[in-house]
């Protein structure tokens, strides 16, 4: 594992996988998330010779704590993505990310279009209007305040076994370990707040390649934020079961290599 400190100060630990001459990606993970568990589900693609960069966003897993709500902006953590970028060697490369990691790849793409291959867009969950499920993110918060991250665990650990997923994510709650609680805290609490108020609009203006992808049941990520991206982007929605990604670490991978390895209309 490598890092690469921020033009504002944040330590990033990234991490490169594959061939330095294959083809580049850099993915972002989603709010709780890790560089780690994101590397498991994209090893299919490092299997096929990409380049793929995964890291741990700011106030998240190994990467510096953010102490102030300002700490979590993102345009920052889009110049976040760029840093890890130059560190890993890739000037162009194709740039994306699930969930908070979906934001922080479009605010990327804004501002250094001319370094993009393509953008991927999974599961994205923010756009130009307020999220319906801030009140749940609030409500996770209290339980990480109140009874720290083995309570948090706990927590998400009875939800997701009510939505039949059962131990499917146990990596991805251990993981929740890595995490500096206070830091987490304020992540679950501003993050959802962010409203995009170019998206889905601008995703008219790329003139880059766009794979989008959503799934259904899950109001924390609404299918519906995915199809009016796809829609405005004039690509097809690629629509998988939430699930079965939780449950087939390597779904998501096969998924994007398959689009992004497809020649362009």
């Amino acid at each position: 594992m490598e890092s690469v400190r921020t033009s504002d100060g944040y330590e990033i630990p990234f991490v490169v996988e594959g061939p330095d001459d294959g083809p580049g990606l850099v993915f972002a993970h989603g709010l709780m998330g890790t560089g780690a568990v994101q590397r498991l589900q994209l090893a299919p693609l490092v299997e096929a010779g990409w380049k793929v960069v995964t890291f741990d966003q700011r106030g998240h897993g190994g990467a510096t704590p953010v102490t102030h709500p300002s700490g979590y902006h993102p345009v920052a953590m889009g110049a976040d993505l760029w840093a890890v970028a130059d560190a890993s060697g890739l000037d162009r490369c194709w740039i994306g990310g699930g969930s908070m990691g979906a934001a922080t790849s479009f605010r990327a793409s804004r501002l250094q279009p001319q370094r993009v291959d393509g953008l991927v867009q999974a599961v994205p969950a923010l756009r130009d209007e307020a999220h319906a499920m801030i009140f749940g993110f609030d409500a996770i918060a209290g339980v990480l305040h109140d009874h720290g991250i083995d309570g948090l665990i706990a927590a998400l650990r009875h939800l997701a076994a009510s939505a039949g997923r059962d131990e499917s994510d146990e990596i991805f709650l251990e993981k929740l370990r890595t995490h500096d609680p206070d830091s987490l805290e304020l992540a679950l609490r501003n993050v959802p707040r962010w409203v995009l108020e170019d998206v889905p609009s601008a995703f008219s203006e790329l003139d880059f390649r766009i794979v989008v992808i959503g799934w259904d049941n899950d109001p924390i990520h609404p299918l519906q934020c995915a199809k009016d991206i796809a829609a405005v982007a004039g690509v097809d929605l690629i629509e998988l079961d939430q699930i079965d990604v939780f449950t087939d670490r390597g779904l998501l991978g096969r998924t994007l290599l398959a689009s992004l390895t497809k020649a362009p209309a």
